[in-house]
């Protein structure tokens, strides 16, 4: 239904997928349990994928994405969300939206998000042969939806010939799942 981004090799949709799958498998080698809100090329409706996570018990939710910019193919590079608090504007947009206006419930995994966020990105910091975008703030619907910490990692930009020349080598995509040795 939604192929999402889209390079000369591959869709977000199956790239997602992949890096969800060898996430999934490193983590349960170290013990933890992993539940996906897919494992197959079915699409799962915004508020589904966060009501997954919400349904569980001492949880966190990841949503793995790899980005694309319409008007932009310099733009490059891995970044991550957690939600914007309330009050503050959202960081995923250049200018300030009529989104930014709404007035909305805060989020009392605010915290915990951010942390999140931070350990994800710690993880990847210097590890990623790609541009490096940071830790940000946004209302995306899975991040506002769901009621445990919560984070939306975007892997690089399929629409940059070198983000998707990379993010289409194996090598790349271990990277994402492979764990912090320090």
């Amino acid at each position: 239904k939604d192929n999402g981004a889209v390079s000369p090799y591959e869709s977000e949709k199956n790239f997602s997928l992949d890096v969800a799958r060898r996430v999934r498998n490193e983590l349960q080698k170290s013990g933890l349990r992993v539940v996906l809100t897919r494992n197959s090329d079915t699409f799962v409706e915004l508020a589904d994928r966060a009501n997954v996570a919400n349904r569980l018990k001492n949880v966190v939710f990841v949503s793995l994405h790899f980005n694309a910019a319409d008007t932009n193919a310099a733009a490059s590079g891995f970044e991550i969300y957690c939600v914007t608090p309330r009050g503050a504007p959202s960081t995923a947009y250049e200018q300030t939206r009529m989104r930014d206006m709404i007035e909305e419930n805060g989020n009392e995994h605010d915290i915990h998000s951010f942390a999140l966020a931070n350990a994800i990105y710690h993880s990847l910091h210097g590890k990623m042969e790609m541009f490096d975008r940071g830790v940000k703030r946004a209302r995306f619907a899975v991040l506002r939806l769901a009621g445990v910490p919560s984070v939306l990692v975007e892997g690089g930009f399929l629409t940059n010939a070198g983000d998707a020349r990379q993010v289409a080598s194996k090598q790349c995509r271990d990277g994402y799942a492979a764990p912090v040795h320090r």
